[in-house]
């Protein structure tokens, strides 16, 4: 990766986790390992996710209609406001310490599968893992053609709409 600017190093340093009574545990990770080497992997992953996002990451987007579109997010410099640009001229800013809840589902040959449901066997052979950012009125539905990327970003953007509801709080 190249090297940060004294601006991008500011505001990796203002990334911090916010305060909860558990944390989850960051991929590359043991619930066995020590706590603070925990600590240091996740906030490690939480500031590469969220310099990734500050810069705009492409993503595949599943509308209400059941429709794939590609969209580009990016997080503001306050990691507030989530800007959601889809293509067509139409951006929107989703504050995200309006957040509901972020959860997991998957998607196998228009199947849906919850997060916490066994797998039926056979094993899904064509799964999207689709994250759900849920907001009072609205939803945004990330699609993932793997699992740990799926389950890096929910972890992640979970950190930071509890940061931002931490914050706005």
């Amino acid at each position: 990766p190249n090297p940060l600017t004294s601006r991008q190093q500011s505001l990796r340093e203002r990334i911090r986790l916010p305060k909860l009574r558990r944390y989850p545990v960051p991929v590359g990770c043991s619930p066995d390992d020590p706590e603070e080497l925990r600590r240091e992997e996740l906030l490690s992953c939480f500031q590469d996710f969220v310099m990734e996002l500050h810069q705009g990451v492409h993503m595949t987007q599943l509308t209400a209609n059941q429709e794939y579109s590609d969209i580009h997010c990016q997080v503001f410099e306050n990691l507030q406001t989530l800007k959601v640009d889809q293509g067509s001229g139409c951006m929107i800013e989703f504050p995200l310490a309006a957040v509901s809840k972020v959860y997991r589902i998957v998607k196998n040959d228009d199947k849906w599968l919850g997060h916490s449901s066994i797998a039926p066997l056979p094993l899904p052979t064509n799964p999207e893992h689709i994250v759900v950012v849920e907001f009072m009125r609205r939803k945004l539905a990330f699609v993932f053609r793997d699992v740990v990327t799926a389950q890096r970003f929910l972890m992640c953007m979970e950190l930071l709409t509890r940061s931002a509801q931490e914050q706005a709080g």
